[in-house]
Parts: C-alpha cells; sequence; structure tokens
C-alpha cells in the first residue's frame, strides 16, 4: 500500500442495476491474498409505474427508491458504475481491417456518428469500446438521448451517489455471466412492462432489441426471437442456447430456457443469482485497474476523467484539512511564543535591578516570514515540478488549453486535463508527446465524437526517466 492511501484511501466502486423490476446494489472487493469477496448487496424495489421502456414516468417516486437504496448502502461506496435498461440505449457495432490504428478509427467513428444515429448528434451522449479481434477490428458504437440520462444522473446524485460511468444492461451480462467463445447465446430479460432481447457472440454484446409494453407478450416475443435467431444464422454465428432473467421464475421453468452460470470470481458465489447478474457485471468493471477502463461510459467525460475528478476531489479536501491543521499549528505557536516571550518581558521588568539587557531577543517580522519561506520549500521538496513542466511546454501548441494537471509518482504518469480548440490540435499534442524523448502516451480517452472545435481531453503520459524528476531509479 503506497503511503497516500492511508490520508486518501481509494474508495470502491459499486455496481448499480437501474430497471423496472428494481434497483440492484453489489459491492465487490479485492483481498491482500488476491481473492474477490462479495462485500455487500441490496435490493430496492421500484413501482411498475415508476419506469416504462426509456420514459420516467414518476421521477419523484424514483427518487425515493433511490435514496431508501443510499441509505442501505450509506457504509459502504458512493462511487458507482451504474447499468441502465437497453431501451435507453442505441448499439451499432462497426466492423473494420485489423490493423486500423486509433486515429483512423476515431475516424471512421465519427462519420457513423454524424450519419447513421438516429438523433442529432449533440442531443446525444456517444461512447464505444474496441474489440481486437483475430482478424478484424470490431467497435460498438452507443447512444443515448442526453436529457434521459440527464434526469436518472441528477436523481442518483441528489441521493448522495456519484456515478463513474454509465453502461448498460447487454455490456452488463456480456462481463457477468459464462458465454463461450465461438459461440451465440440469446438472452432475454423479462421486466415489468418492457422485455429486452439481446445477442451475444461470445461476450461480445452484438445486438440489443426491445419488445415494447405494448408487445410485451409470450407470443410476440416468441415471433421476435426467432427473427433474431435466422439473423445469427446469417450472421455466421448459429445459436447455441437461449437464457432468461426474470423475477418470475415459473416462466423460465415453462420455457425450459437454460440456466445461467455467473463468472466464478467470488468465493461464496450462492449469494448471487442470474437475478444479480446485471448489477454483478457492472460491479466488476468497479474492481477492474482504473487506469486501464476504456469501456463505454454515456456521459460527457470519459472514465478516467470521471476517475481523476473525483481523485482531485479528494486530494483538494485533504489538501485543505492539512492546510487547516497547519495554519492552526502556525498561529498556536506564534500565539504561545508572545505569550512566553510578553510573560517573559513582563518578569523582566519587574526584576529589572537584577535582569541583563538582550539576554532573549523576539522572533522578528523578517525572521519569521523567513522561516516561513523556508518551510514552504520543505514542502514543495517532491516532484521536480519546474523540470517537468519545463520539458512539457515546448509539446503544447497556442491551441491547446491545459485546465488541470496531475502527476502520480506511484505509477510515474502525468495526467493532463484540458479542452483543444481543434480535433487537429489534439492529434498533434498526441503525436509531439510520442516523439519525445521524456514521454509516451498511455492512453487517450475517445469522447465527444460529434464536437470539432473546443474537445474536452484528457491524457494519461508516462513518464520514461523517472530519475530526472522523481529522483527513482
Amino acid at each position: 500500500m503506497h503511503w497516500s492511501n492511508i490520508f486518501i484511501p481509494t474508495e470502491a466502486i459499486a455496481g448499480v442495476e437501474l430497471s423496472d423490476t428494481g434497483l440492484r446494489f453489489v459491492l465487490l472487493k479485492n483481498n491482500r491474498q488476491g481473492k474477490t469477496n462479495l462485500a455487500t448487496q441490496a435490493f430496492e424495489p421500484i413501482s411498475d409505474t415508476d419506469l416504462v421502456g426509456d420514459q420516467i414516468i414518476n421521477p419523484e417516486n424514483l427518487k425515493t427508491s433511490v435514496a431508501n437504496l443510499a441509505e442501505k448502502t450509506k457504509k459502504f461506496s458512493r462511487l458507482i458504475i451504474l447499468s441502465i435498461p437497453n431501451d435507453f440505449v442505441y448499439q451499432k457495432q462497426l466492423v473494420l481491417p485489423q490493423i486500423i490504428d486509433d486515429t483512423q478509427l476515431e475516424e471512421s467513428i465519427s462519420l457513423t456518428a454524424n450519419f447513421h444515429l438516429p438523433l442529432p448528434p449533440q442531443e446525444l451522449y456517444v461512447s464505444w469500446q474496441r474489440y481486437n479481434l483475430p482478424t478484424q477490428t470490431l467497435a460498438i458504437i452507443a447512444t443515448a438521448q442526453r436529457q434521459k440520462i440527464d434526469i436518472i444522473r441528477n436523481i442518483f446524485s441528489q441521493a448522495g451517489f456519484h456515478i463513474v460511468a454509465i453502461e448498460y444492461h447487454g455490456l452488463s451480462l456480456a462481463r457477468s455471466i459464462v458465454l463461450p467463445s465461438g459461440s451465440s447465446w440469446l438472452g432475454i430479460f423479462r421486466g415489468h412492462n418492457t422485455t429486452s432481447l439481446s445477442l451475444f457472440k461470445g461476450a461480445i454484446p452484438w445486438l440489443n432489441h426491445v419488445v415494447s409494453k405494448e408487445n410485451n407478450t409470450d407470443a410476440h416475443i416468441g415471433e421476435d426471437l426467432g427473427r433474431l435467431a435466422k439473423f445469427a444464422e446469417s450472421e455466421n454465428a448459429p445459436l447455441h442456447d437461449y437464457f432468461c432473467i426474470t423475477e418470475d421464475n415459473t416462466q423460465k421453468t415453462k420455457q425450459n430456457f437454460t440456466t445461467i452460470k455467473l463468472l466464478p470470481i467470488i468465493e461464496d458465489q450462492t449469494k448471487l443469482t442470474e437475478k444479480w447478474a446485471v448489477a454483478f457485471g457492472a460491479a466488476m468493471r468497479g474492481i477492474s485497474p482504473r487506469q486501464q477502463d476504456n469501456n463505454i461510459s454515456l456521459t460527457e467525460i470519459s472514465t478516467q476523467m470521471a476517475y481523476a475528478q473525483k481523485l482531485a476531489s479528494s486530494l483538494w479536501t485533504f489538501y485543505t484539512r492539512v492546510s487547516t491543521l497547519l495554519a492552526f499549528l502556525l498561529v498556536s505557536v506564534f500565539a504561545l511564543t508572545w505569550l512566553f516571550l510578553s510573560q517573559l518581558v513582563e518578569v523582566q521588568r519587574l526584576n529589572s535591578i537584577t535582569s541583563v539587557k538582550g539576554g532573549l531577543e523576539q522572533l522578528s517580522p523578517k525572521d519569521f516570514n523567513d522561516n516561513v519561506s523556508f518551510f514552504n520549500q520543505i514542502m514543495r521538496s517532491g516532484t521536480n515540478f519546474s523540470l517537468l513542466i519545463g520539458d512539457l511546454q515546448p509539446l503544447i501548441s497556442k491551441d491547446i488549453i491545459i485546465n488541470q494537471g496531475q502527476s502520480d509518482k506511484v505509477n510515474s504518469v502525468v495526467t493532463l486535463i484540458g479542452t483543444a480548440n481543434t480535433r487537429s490540435a489534439l492529434n498533434n499534442l498526441i503525436a509531439q508527446i510520442n516523439q519525445s524523448v521524456e514521454f509516451t502516451v498511455q492512453n487517450q480517452p475517445l469522447e465527444n465524437l460529434d464536437k470539432k472545435t473546443a474537445i474536452p481531453f484528457s491524457l494519461t503520459i508516462i513518464i520514461k526517466n523517472q530519475q530526472k524528476y522523481y529522483g527513482l531509479k
């Protein structure tokens, strides 16, 4: 454990499922032996009429349910990965050559976002994630309406939750259940109002289809399942089997669906049944390495930036408390010194006959300021920031505005958060860093693909020469 974790511990990230069957909260933790444990789980029901498809009918009732869930779990974590119903999300896959680089992939996705999405890009949150397959590159692009997502975020924020990322049920299920590679599965998520049908190719969510409330009957669902099965065959991926997640187990038994298995990553797997598969999948993302989380997040910032903002908030709180404590100690020392010297002067006055002039001199303001300056110099003697900034500055053009910078001495990385005036300026910054002797870009989360100007970004930069800036070998 790094010493900073003693003062600023890394808060665990839970997975939360939102659906018309209720709210589910799952928190996983990795222990020192490298094993994963179930820290806690919680369920909060919601009314059938609160959430119908992609419409929040009764936001006040949903606020109450989310607040109840927050109260049940307040001792564990406020950070969450939220998984929303497939009803809110439009998904499209883009198959490209295996050798395509990130810049070309971004351009292809930008074209898709501009010409093939159901609504204008400015009305949507757009995100994507890359799958490197043996013979090709697959990009899953997901979009959701900003207005509807913002309503959900506000409800969870008012309850005290901090949303790190928003994904959807299909992604969460692909992460949490055993889906052998090379086989296709049809998943049925039977809600109270709608039914979501998801086609999986191995662990990749290939297609999502939602049966509306008006058509949510066994007959209609059966017809749609037949169409999806034919689609799978046309994609050269014949179906291996079906599975169903529902609150009514009699439906599943009646239809003779396969019972799914959750990935066996925790010791006591019996506490998590298949009903918890979505929340479990979101919680699995919560324990993954944070700097490697390039998965879909339907928000205006990347997952890494959300992590960075929360860490910056924690660091600022810590700094404020330490600064307040140091200020209090300095004032206390000054006051005690002044009181001691005042009393000493009084004693010398009363004993002026025997006192010796000039025995003890008071600390002058000049000397005090010098001591403070020296103390601040000690506080600054960590990372060689002036040298680090001096080497980074020539790489940053006038079209790049850096709003925040963070130095992680443990991992020898620097995070730059800012805004690029143009897309070419951002690409040029990445190229300049990668061509430098001292630095290389570790990752470059690609968000806000619809924006041509004023593009927010967060770059994590690896420092090659640790000795130069940190004194490390």
